[in-house]
């Protein structure tokens, strides 16, 4: 649509400087690999001056909603300690998957490394979680695991759309706000939709 093409325009010029502001994921995530695509290559999710945005938590120090920029991509191995359900015992294996080591900064300020599945390794990885969450359903120890594996990898999205929640606080240059998408969320209040645009 017309918003779209003009937006393009402007991410061609100023990428890191222009948003686009939506309310739902299912709006949100499409786009954003749409966009993510026009620049870079899908087969390489991660690449050196790109920004992405952190999903939940991560550590002691980085917050959801923060925003980052990757200095630095490196893939690497990443071992598990997966615990098996057997008939009477939990026995530990050590499970390896491909991971990129994303080193980023905030502002020019180093932030650590981020810990993301490989574009390789993902469809085993949620496997392996989802397995693991149906054993903790009938032994509850398994849950410390669960969350001690979880609590390794950080959730990041990239940022060519971003929810009208996730965009306080950000100084931008060009904006797009998706207002239908804002004012036809089913289940949410009127109130609550007003507040989103003028977050916006």
């Amino acid at each position: 649509n017309e918003l779209l093409t003009m937006a393009i325009e402007d991410f061609s010029k100023d990428r890191k400087g222009t948003r686009i502001i939506a309310y739902r994921n299912t709006t949100l995530d499409p786009l954003n690999y749409r966009l993510r695509n026009l620049f870079f290559s899908p087969s390489i999710p991660y690449t050196t001056g790109e920004q992405v945005i952190m999903n939940k938590p991560y550590g002691k120090s980085i917050h959801n909603g923060e925003i980052f920029t990757i200095d630095k991509v490196e893939e690497a191995d990443f071992v598990i300690k997966f615990p098996i359900l057997e008939v009477d015992r939990t026995t530990i294996q050590n499970r390896t998957i491909k991971v990129y080591e994303l080193s980023v900064s905030d502002k020019k300020d180093p932030r650590g490394v981020l810990i993301v599945p490989h574009f390789d390794s993902i469809g085993e990885f949620h496997e392996m979680m989802d397995d693991l969450k149906e054993n903790a359903k009938t032994d509850r120890s398994l849950w410390s695991s669960y969350y001690a594996i979880i609590r390794n990898f950080a959730s990041v999205g990239y940022v060519y759309a971003v929810s009208s929640h996730k965009s306080q606080g950000q100084t931008l240059n060009n904006v797009y706000v998706m207002a239908d998408d804002i004012l036809n969320v089913s289940k949410t209040s009127l109130k609550t939709k007003l507040q989103s645009l003028y977050v916006a």
